[in-house]
């Protein structure tokens, strides 16, 4: 199992000390890339899905916890520090570990060990999720049998609705958007008046723009809908969610 992470801290010296130990210590954990500057790693995680994050808290005119709260798609993370006096405000994070500067090697295992459980758990979950499956019947009076994680969304028509899947493919459905939200409210959410979507196939929410994108489709998002898009969107970070 590969797991790519992300290191970010204000320090050039820190970052290329924290490689070389992840290097040494586990070749599952793959650093995909790393960041000095706040608005840059930002940007990069709210576009790329990454599973965990190794990062400092003390970020020039920022902080950690800042970074952290502003990110659509949350990984697991792995806080490294050199004040200890931030261990209570990161247990609200629900974070990995908390490691002070300078790392120590053995302390730096025992967390990747932790972390790697905990994304095997997740990884569990969601393959199990994927196997899920719904019957649904389509205009023409046809039963299909889908596996809910193929479904990117859903859109109102008068008194159908179309279906549309990762594939391209798109189903028109008998059953109304409202019947299918009350159904399946787990696994969907109602983001406008006309479009439901699946959760979990969310690749990154726009909010200035008001859209959410699921593979490359832009899907509007109603002002009133959008704090609970990103609350659902950031729920499916815990196995427990």
């Amino acid at each position: 199992m590969k797991i790519k992470a992300v290191i970010i801290d204000d320090e050039p010296n820190n970052i290329e000390l924290l490689k070389v130990l992840i290097e040494q210590t586990n070749i599952q954990l793959l650093v995909a890339d790393s960041f000095l500057d706040f608005n840059e790693a930002l940007d990069y995680l709210n576009y790329n899905k990454i599973d965990a994050l190794f990062l400092d808290i003390r970020l020039k005119d920022h902080t950690g916890f800042e970074l952290y709260a502003n990110l659509v798609n949350k990984p697991e993370v792995i806080f490294t520090t050199a004040y200890a006096g931030y261990a209570f405000q990161a247990i609200k994070v629900d974070p990995v570990d908390y490691l002070l500067k300078p790392i120590d090697r053995n302390e730096l295992s025992k967390a990747i060990d932790k972390l790697i459980n905990r994304i095997s758990l997740k990884r569990e979950i969601e393959e199990s999720y994927a196997l899920e499956k719904i019957t649904i019947e389509s205009i023409n009076k046809k039963i299909h049998l889908i596996h809910i994680e193929d479904i990117l969304y859903l859109k109102a028509e008068n008194t159908s609705c179309n279906l549309f899947f990762k594939d391209g493919v798109k189903l028109v459905i008998k059953k109304g958007i409202q019947l299918f939200e009350e159904e399946y409210t787990k696994h969907f959410y109602r983001c406008h008046r006309s479009y439901l979507i699946n959760v979990s196939n969310v690749s990154s929410v726009l909010k200035r723009e008001k859209m959410v994108e699921l593979f490359g489709h832009l899907i509007p998002v109603s002002s009133l809908r959008m704090n609970e898009l990103v609350r659902r969107v950031s729920n499916l970070k815990t196995p427990n969610s």
